[in-house]
């Protein structure tokens, strides 16, 4: 008969039936067994299938879809709304905040100075002065002897009466000194306060405190008193200090005596205005308590 071309090894059989070469079926819809295979015949190629892809289930997807649409929608509607209200309401919360701790602040440090019946003495740093101060009082107190010395008696933040001896200003009172004795010596009889060494250094004193507290005014002229047993110069003034948002009035005086021993000296005393009625006496009492000499 007629050669045939086996499908499965491509070569001629003599045989009709079945392939004279690889021995598979030349029947068409046989499957040939490629599990028994013969020696040197070719190998049907094997090829895997690659792994399915997971599919999200149309359901699922219109849901993930859905969901991821309203998020954008959410946002833009977001953006679309002003945030200057937040930002103004923000503000306000801030604002408020400071004014309720500055109030406090100026409740605590505007409150009457603190009453004490028992007193104590103590020196100076350099042991140049001695003095009664309030028992429930600070005291505190520097220097360096022969160059100057500083002492602080407080109550609370604003009730303060501050003492500062220098060289420099007992140079300036010598000066000062001088010039009242020309004037004197050259017949003027009564020297005025203002010709006079604290009254000079006083108001030299004064024009420095004008220049660096906007606040600062003196109430009325300047007056003679003593300190330590020698001539003064002391005027009384109002000033204001901030404390947050608020301003409290303060009220005080400041007085000068030069050519004690070789310092001249700075005293203030000051506090809130609504309470000098209350402070100025317990200021007045350490004022005249102080003596040259330590303890």
């Amino acid at each position: 008969g007629m050669a045939r071309l086996c499908p499965h090894c491509g070569a001629e059989s003599s045989d009709e039936e079945v392939c004279s070469q690889c021995g598979k079926p030349l029947t068409e819809g046989q499957e040939p067994e490629w599990e028994v295979e013969s020696a040197g015949a070719p190998q049907k190629p094997t090829t895997q299938a690659p792994p399915p892809t997971p599919s999200v289930p149309p359901a699922r997807r219109g849901r993930d879809e859905g969901a991821a649409a309203a998020l954008v929608a959410a946002e833009a509607a977001r953006r679309a709304i002003p945030q200057w209200p937040y930002y103004l309401g923000a503000v306000a919360v801030v604002v408020l905040l400071i004014v309720v701790a500055s109030a406090i602040a100026v409740k605590l440090a505007t409150k009457p100075p603190e009453q004490s019946e028992q007193w104590q003495r103590v020196s100076t740093e350099t042991k140049e002065l001695s003095l009664q101060v309030p028992a429930g009082w600070d005291f505190s107190t520097m220097g360096s002897s022969g160059t100057f010395e500083k002492a602080w008696v407080k109550s609370g933040k604003l009730y303060r009466v501050s003492i500062e001896g220098t060289l420099a200003m007992g140079a300036m009172g010598d000066i000062s000194g001088a010039a009242a004795r020309s004037l004197s010596t050259n017949g003027v009889a009564a020297v005025a306060l203002a010709q006079r060494p604290e009254g000079k250094l006083h108001l030299w004193l004064g024009e420095m405190v004008e220049d660096s507290d906007p606040y600062y005014e003196e109430q009325g002229e300047m007056q003679a008193c003593t300190f330590a047993g020698k001539p003064a110069a002391y005027s009384t003034y109002t000033t204001v200090k901030r404390i947050g948002v608020f301003s409290v009035e303060l009220k005080g005086w400041r007085i000068t005596a030069p050519g004690i021993g070789d310092y001249s000296y700075n005293i203030r005393a000051q506090c809130p205005a609504q309470h000098w009625d209350k402070f100025e006496p317990i200021a007045t009492g350490i004022l005249s308590s102080i003596t040259r000499g330590g303890q």
